[in-house]
């Protein structure tokens, strides 16, 4: 029995110890908006991608957020771009990421924050591939 309950502790801390140890650092596929790159600083991070939307304007987008467990919770903002200034108003919002078991994908959602109510927001998919 007592070499049950080690073996059983042994697998629940190293698929605990394996979780908190994926780095999330380093390129990202997004199919809304390209490439992304995130930079993972302990439980912190942060992220940067640009795109060129339906009317050709270039638009730049930041992502600042936190990692709990395996879960990453963030806020976004994106900004048009033209040359090396804003050239109009930034539309920014949250999103929520699970990070998959071996660390390759992050599934999850975004939302804009609007003029409605809050948590009225629709929720859309964002997933990332590496």
């Amino acid at each position: 029995m007592k070499l049950k309950i080690g073996i059983l502790f042994f697998i629940v801390f190293f698929t605990a110890a394996a979780a908190e140890t994926i780095n999330v650092s380093g390129t990202w596929s997004s199919f809304l908006v390209g490439d992304i790159e995130l930079e993972q600083t302990e439980n912190r991070i942060v992220g940067h991608y640009q795109y060129v939307n339906d009317d050709g304007l270039v638009k730049d987008g930041e992502i600042d957020g936190t990692i709990i467990g395996k879960k990453i919770h963030a806020k976004w903002l994106e900004y048009p771009t033209r040359g090396r200034g804003r050239v109009g108003e930034e539309v920014n919002g949250d999103l929520e990421w699970t990070i998959s078991d071996d660390g390759q994908r992050l599934i999850g959602w975004y939302r804009e924050n609007g003029e409605r109510d809050a948590g009225e927001e629709e929720k859309h998919e964002w997933n990332l591939e590496r």
